[in-house]
């Protein structure tokens, strides 16, 4: 069966398999679809992620197998992304909708698609008050295609390398809580993050705050530390948000710690047989030490 040579490319491309001599050899593209396999594996992994519907994404990429990777990586944080393939797709899907986040493949195929697409849902949010934020991605380095593409409107832009995904995962981190008044959250350290949390008494709270851990941790930032110190009220009934956290941090090797908990939280820590499973610090100097220590 004929492969084309551009499909070749593509795939040692999305492999990141780098070639040692000019000429394709049936064994580099067995090592690059085994490198890919692998890749796609990694996607596949099971880990628990709390749903949330409020948090929407429109992936807008006209390569099946970026999309089928991000999405996949996107659905175990509790988001079903919807995806466009064309820009016409992307305007159709933005009209329907709200979205947080729209992420635009520079190439669709052709770079002057990708950068007209960002113009016009720059337009379309101006004129319609949207405060979604547009992710630019592409494999190239111009620094030319780079700054147009900020120059039309993209929030951040972000080069498919390595870990591409996990570069889109780290902004979605920083700037998903932002204007949250039921918690705030910032970077300490580089691999820890610490929440103060002010009210948990509904399910969409509760889901919020999880939704935003879940994208701390899956981009790199393990460790989590919960500053119980400003929390007004609790809803006991979502006592298993605890559990839920500390199997997440646990899951991905980090440490899960709670700063200051009141004598209330305590007590219902201590009912839910949590007490000495999860550690608790009176500073958050104590937090980073208990979680250095491990």
């Amino acid at each position: 069966m004929f492969v084309d040579d551009d499909i070749i490319e593509k795939i040692f491309e999305l492999a990141q398999y780098s070639l040692e001599n000019k000429e394709v050899t049936q064994s580099d593209i067995k090592k690059a679809l085994i490198e890919l396999e692998r890749k796609m594996n990694f996607f596949s992994t099971t880990a628990f992620m709390p749903h949330n519907d409020k948090f929407n994404i429109l992936i807008v990429d006209d390569l099946e197998l970026s999309i089928f990777q991000f999405t996949q990586l996107l659905k175990k944080m509790g988001t079903t992304p919807n995806v466009a393939r064309t820009k016409e797709e992307a305007m159709a899907e933005l009209r329907k909708k709200e979205f947080n986040y729209i992420i635009i493949d520079l190439y669709l195929p052709d770079l002057n698609d990708g950068i007209s697409l960002i113009q016009e849902v720059t337009k379309y949010r101006i004129e319609n008050g949207q405060k979604f934020k547009v992710i630019a991605i592409s494999s190239t380095d111009d620094e030319k295609v780079i700054q147009m593409a900020y120059s039309t409107g993209a929030d951040e832009f972000i080069a498919k390398s390595q870990n591409w995904h996990n570069e889109v995962l780290k902004y979605l981190a920083n700037t998903v809580s932002s204007g949250n008044e039921n918690y705030s959250s910032f970077v300490c350290e580089e691999d820890i993050s610490v929440y103060t949390v002010k009210h948990i008494h509904t399910e969409e709270q509760k889901n919020n705050l999880l939704q935003s851990i879940s994208a701390s941790i899956y981009a790199q930032k393990p460790n989590i530390v919960l500053n119980a110190e400003r929390l007004k009220s609790f809803d006991e009934n979502y006592a298993s948000l605890f559990s839920e956290i500390y199997k997440m941090s646990q899951n991905a090797g980090g440490e899960f710690v709670i700063l200051s908990p009141s004598r209330e939280l305590e007590d219902i820590l201590k009912n839910a047989f949590l007490n000495g499973v999860i550690k608790t610090a009176n500073s958050i100097n104590d937090a980073i030490s208990i979680i250095k220590k491990n």
